[in-house]
């Protein structure tokens, strides 16, 4: 009967830790940068008008790196295209800053969405967007 008692024991334990699940932990963080000459809001700009949009990243947790970042672009609210996407690697697994630099297009009234992505090790991600609206 002990032996039993012991067996039933160690089986429910092992139950009850193989249903345990990983802590996904707080989401990576990610914000723009608040600079002169940068972009860091919804912007109504002229055709062709250069910007800058720089985002900062960092994890949340210092046990949890961060793995990815990526940047995707909408046009009129259509589907979002990458534009960058890159895997983090040794001090960028900490924080990572990136910067983007370009031109609006031509076309009045036309909108571009840009969300910036930042995913954890553990898959949780977070982002940011931001629309330039052309005149």
């Amino acid at each position: 009967m002990k032996m039993l008692t012991k067996f039933l024991s160690f089986f429910i334990l092992i139950l009850t830790l193989l249903s345990c699940t990983k802590d996904q932990g707080k989401n990576p963080s990610i914000q723009f940068i608040n600079a002169l000459d940068y972009i860091s809001s919804n912007e109504a700009m002229e055709p062709g008008q250069a910007f800058k949009i720089g985002v900062n990243t960092f994890k949340a947790e210092t046990h949890v790196s961060l793995k990815t970042f990526k940047v995707t672009k909408s046009i009129n609210n259509g589907e979002a295209e990458e534009v960058f996407s890159k895997r983090l690697r040794n001090t960028e697994k900490d924080d990572y800053n990136y910067l983007l630099q370009g031109n609006v297009g031509s076309t009045s009234g036309q909108t571009e969405k840009y969300t910036f992505t930042v995913t954890n090790r553990y898959g949780t991600t977070n982002q940011v967007s931001l629309t330039l609206s052309i005149l």
